[in-house]
């Protein structure tokens, strides 16, 4: 018995003290960690009328008072995105320089954009060319507009962290202010 609780401990000491498979001196550096970028796992606009994708959502002044509704679900693999951004843009192309940024909040909990990444936001559009989401104030997009109505294009920006623009991703969705 005693020759067994002896070799018991030296196993025991032997597997605690054994190669985890790394070699000396390969343990990771500071800030080496695996890179997290962030998705946009879904994207729509409701617009204020019924519409049929690939046709633009229709966002109308004249109709529901111009309210519409734009929601996502913008996360990586660790939770939610740390902020988020809607520009106006005339094609699906996000250009920071020459498009309208109208709205922008941080995610967490008591954001527009909640803890999980997901956000449901009330927008509205009026005659006087004035856009407006959640709380943010309205901006006049009169210069954006050629015409109306006009084709355009709302781009989502979802950032993990938006100081370093790498960690950003965009998805446009397809729009027609009228």
């Amino acid at each position: 018995m005693k020759y067994t609780i002896i070799a018991l401990l030296i196993i025991t000491l032997t597997a605690c003290s054994g190669s985890d498979g790394e070699t000396p001196g390969s343990k990771p550096e500071l800030g080496t960690s695996p890179e997290i970028t962030a998705t946009i796992s879904s994207y729509t606009i409701t617009g204020t009328d019924t519409h049929t994708p690939p046709n633009p959502a229709p966002i109308d002044a004249n109709i529901s008072s111009g309210n519409f509704i734009i929601e996502w679900n913008a996360n990586d693999a660790v939770g939610n995105v740390g902020q988020t951004k809607l520009y106006l843009s005339a094609d699906d192309t996000l250009t920071t320089a020459s498009d309208v940024e109208f709205f922008s909040s941080l995610c967490g909990i008591f954001n527009d954009c909640d803890e999980n990444g997901d956000a449901a936001l009330g927008c509205t559009f009026t005659t006087a060319n004035l856009l407006s989401c959640s709380t943010d104030p309205a901006i006049d997009i009169t210069t954006f507009l050629t015409g109306l109505p006009m084709q355009a294009y709302i781009i989502l920006e979802a950032c993990k962290n938006p100081w370093l623009p790498a960690d950003c991703v965009n998805q446009a969705a397809f729009v027609e202010f009228r």
